[in-house]
């Protein structure tokens, strides 16, 4: 059997694994377009079964890599002009793991490496490469992130649907006394609206922030002062934002480098078709809130080896991949459409309610 994967993150990797796990013999190569030593990201949270699944292709070296996150979840909500905020904890269902996204993707390398699989870094993905590797292997699977274009080839097939959020973010990281748990901090600040910090911790020592601002930010963080020749959010910029939420991170910064960014959520009708499938963002884009991402393409991964091992032949795997697929996007995607109406509606939210019933809406 020769499989083509294109893209080698968590869920190229991971499928790359799953694939070999059920054809021992398989020829199996993932085409990645950036340098290996290219590794966007901070940190991610997984959720359990991302773990257990993780698991099972044993990470002796990496077991103190994946930090529990509390359950406990922290929260602060104010305007900007009384230099004071309101706090609260809230319990969180579940128990999230903290990883550096670079950790986990050199474990996951190193699982595809044992396997047998090969990765070609610097390839070439375009839509002539793509059509020719659907024509020469027996299955392409694309899993190429939200800009997917294996999922852009073959739109007609996997029907995508998209829709951009309002807001704006950036991912950042949050130095100073260490994180063990979720910081959700709400900051209004007066014509501009709401801006907000989503803070979670990666190690022990290190820790991922997400900021978002409400479109009334947009002209104000987009002159030329708060950016820099390359369109990053300059030191003026930064100074800016840590100005905002110093009241609320206990002498925590801000720190890192990163454009302002809009999400798009990217959702398929179908997840495969003839030889042909889609996993992780190229499927199914999850917004960053949900915490799903990375967990639900493991998950998906998975999946696809599982539908592979019946045996009942390429095209019936295929479409059982797709129907469990179908069921197990169908919460993520609510939650994701939730995460993303939530987070545009908040700034007027706050400004009609004020930070104490925001906070006791229990918004975050």
């Amino acid at each position: 059997m020769k499989v083509t994967i294109v893209g080698a993150g968590s869920a190229g990797l991971s499928t790359a694994i799953a694939v070999r796990s059920v054809f021992k013999n398989a020829d199996v190569t993932i085409l990645e377009r950036a340098k290996e030593s290219e590794t966007p990201g901070l940190g991610v949270a997984l959720l359990p079964y991302a773990i257990q699944m993780i698991n099972v292709q044993g990470f002796p070296a990496y077991k103190d890599s994946f930090l529990p996150i509390s359950r406990v979840t922290e929260v602060f909500a104010g305007p900007t002009k009384t230099g004071e905020v309101l706090r609260d904890t809230r319990m969180q269902d579940v128990v999230y793991s903290g990883v550096k996204r670079a950790t986990l993707l050199t474990f996951l390398r190193e699982a595809v490496q044992r396997s047998g699989a090969r990765i070609e870094y610097e390839a070439d993905v375009s839509e002539e490469r793509v059509r020719r590797e659907q024509a020469s292997v027996d299955l392409l699977v694309g899993a190429d992130g939200a800009g997917s274009v294996v999922r852009g080839v073959f739109a007609d097939k996997f029907g995508p649907r998209g829709r951009d959020a309002k807001s704006r973010f950036a991912w950042l990281e949050l130095s100073g006394a260490p994180l063990d748990r979720f910081l959700f901090g709400y900051m209004y600040v007066g014509a501009r609206g709401l801006i907000r910090v989503t803070a979670y911790p990666y190690s022990r020592q290190q820790s991922t922030a997400i900021v978002t601002h409400s479109v009334g930010w947009e002209k104000h963080l987009d002159e030329p002062d708060m950016l820099d020749g390359e369109g990053y959010i300059s030191d003026r910029g930064m100074t800016e934002l840590n100005e905002v939420f110093s009241v609320g991170l206990g002498g925590r910064r801000l720190t890192g480098k990163s454009r302002w960014r809009r999400f798009k959520a990217t959702h398929c009708e179908h997840a495969a078709f003839d030889n042909v499938a889609l996993v992780g963002d190229a499927y199914a884009t999850l917004h960053y809130e949900t915490g799903w991402g990375t967990s639900v393409a493991i998950q998906e991964s998975s999946i696809l080896g599982h539908a592979l091992a019946r045996g009942k032949g390429l095209r019936d795997s295929l479409e059982t991949y797709d129907t469990k697929c179908t069921g197990l996007s169908h919460g993520a995607v609510t939650a994701t459409a939730k995460a993303m109406r939530e987070i545009d509606g908040q700034s007027a939210k706050f400004f009609q309610m004020g930070a104490a019933k925001f906070l006791k809406l229990g918004t975050a």
